[in-house]
């Protein structure tokens, strides 16, 4: 089961999205405090645009879509950069086996997250796409999935995974891609997972 689900009442425009990155926000919150807590982290000043806007200038906790409002959730936010999308029922994973990528999809988010992660120090970029009236699902780069499995007593959750790869720079695509559904990220990844692992300085964060 989802852990958490938006209300379901028509939204329009971006009011639709803010609603979901709240609710994101909020479902982040309580996974990470074992349900203790949903605001521990919030959307970030005009999700994102901000620090975008500022280009190199630092913006602490501006860049991609989520901030830690607490220093208990700092520790994630140095692991993993999101980018949150709702909508956009046109995309499809299948747009990966096109030779030209549409200008709005998932390479382009990719791109989007990787520019945000890179921007706030984060060690991996992570996006979340939210369908209408469907379960979100995850993509992250596979050297996140291989160094969270680098600890033996988690190597089983490589069956988890499904890997996405054989594209590259040339083609505007993303090669040694996980996707997988939100909630089963959620169920194999622990705070304690998270924890354990040293942030990378970014330039030495696999993309």
């Amino acid at each position: 089961m989802c852990i958490f689900e938006l209300e379901k009442k028509r939204r329009k425009g971006s009011g639709k999205g803010s609603a979901y990155e709240r609710e994101f926000c909020k479902a982040l919150g309580m996974w990470w405090t074992d349900g203790a807590r949903d605001d521990v982290f919030w959307r970030t000043s005009n999700s994102g645009g901000r620090a975008t806007v500022r280009g190199r200038r630092s913006t602490f906790g501006q860049a991609g879509d989520v901030q830690a409002t607490d220093p208990i959730g700092q520790p994630l936010m140095d692991v993993l950069s999101f980018e949150l999308k709702c909508g956009y029922p046109s995309v499809s994973l299948l747009d990966f086996f096109e030779d030209k990528q549409p200008k709005v999809g998932i390479s382009v988010w990719i791109e989007q997250a990787k520019a945000a992660a890179e921007m706030s120090g984060a060690s991996y970029w992570a996006v979340i796409w939210k369908r209408n009236r469907r379960k979100p699902i995850i993509f992250f780069p596979r050297s996140f999935a291989a160094r969270m499995m680098r600890v033996e007593k988690y190597s089983g959750a490589d069956s988890r995974f499904v890997f996405q790869g054989g594209w590259d720079d040339s083609i505007n695509a993303p090669s040694n891609l996980v996707v997988m559904s939100f909630d089963a990220f959620l169920t194999w990844c622990t705070r304690d997972m998270i924890l354990e692992i040293q942030p990378l300085p970014p330039k030495e964060a696999t993309p």
